[in-house]
């Protein structure tokens, strides 16, 4: 079986309740929640808890924070990748995940990601200025995925046992008197992708892609196509060779199956001959 490597890490179920809608003073507040995600170079698992990552009492002008720590537990340097659904998400999806333009003034974001002390912004909502073309940008770009590709974001290189930060930040309009976008933006996803690094005197030149750069985002940040899966396979210094997981044993048993099968049947035809002929 096809060994997926872009793991959906969680469709993060986010309870924004008890906005409060009355017209009177307050002051903003952070509100922070986080989780861990660790990449074994076979695949990801993570310790989210829908129960710790659930933020109530949400009020206009509060900022709403989701921090996911990301960490390479395999053996070698890896590129790591942030799908690019989760401005999707953001944008366009209700609850339901029926599309929908929810950011619309009730709300900015900023994602990011912290690597070795460094703060990279991936998207800013506010940069953009409300232009929509960036999200439209986005929509073609996956709208024009193959099967097996996805788009997504580089957030950085990590040695082994090295790790990272993506930054969700949402702040709410302080003067939103509608709590109606809080329903829709009850769902985000937030899905990582892990590719091998291949050292520069391990490459070999092949013709196949793995990746490539099909859009930039206002700020400078590319979006990137992978084909699934992209990591190098096991002890090959081949750039671009699939990791399918499709082990060779049942391959070499098949083949002495079938050798074994076309010696009995030239054995049974040899045998039938040499009765024949002495029975003549």
């Amino acid at each position: 079986m096809k060994k997926k490597i872009f793991n959906t890490v969680l469709a993060l179920v986010v309870t924004v309740a008890g906005l409060m809608t009355t017209s009177f003073e307050s002051n903003a507040a952070t509100q922070t929640t986080g989780w861990n995600v660790e990449y074994d170079g076979q695949g990801f698992s993570s310790d989210y808890n829908v129960d710790k990552s659930t933020i109530t009492s949400v009020m206009p002008g509060d900022t709403v924070v989701f921090q996911v720590n990301y960490k390479n537990n395999s053996s070698a340097t890896t590129d790591f990748y942030l799908s690019t659904d989760v401005i999707a998400s953001l944008e366009e999806k209700n609850a339901d995940g029926s599309s929908a333009n929810i950011s619309g003034g009730a709300y900015s974001y900023k994602i990011s990601y912290n690597l070795n002390g460094n703060t990279n912004v991936l998207y800013d909502s506010e940069t953009v200025g409300g232009d929509n073309t960036t999200v439209v940008g986005l929509k073609q770009v996956q709208g024009g995925l193959k099967n097996g590709e996805n788009a997504f974001m580089s957030v950085g290189s990590l040695a082994s046992q090295a790790s990272g930060t993506v930054v969700i930040e949402i702040k709410l309009d302080g003067n939103s008197q509608d709590n109606d976008y809080m329903q829709k933006l009850a769902q985000l996803d937030v899905r990582f992708g892990a590719e091998k690094q291949t050292s520069p005197e391990n490459v070999v030149v092949n013709t196949s892609e793995t990746k490539r750069v099909v859009y930039t985002i206002p700020g400078g940040s590319q979006v990137v196509v992978l084909e699934e899966p992209a990591v190098p396979l096991a002890n090959t210094n081949t750039l671009g060779s699939p990791q399918t997981g499709d082990s060779i044993i049942p391959i070499i048993v098949c083949s002495m199956m079938l050798l074994i099968g076309l010696l009995l049947v030239i054995s049974y035809f040899w045998i039938s001959k040499n009765n024949r002929e002495k029975v003549a």
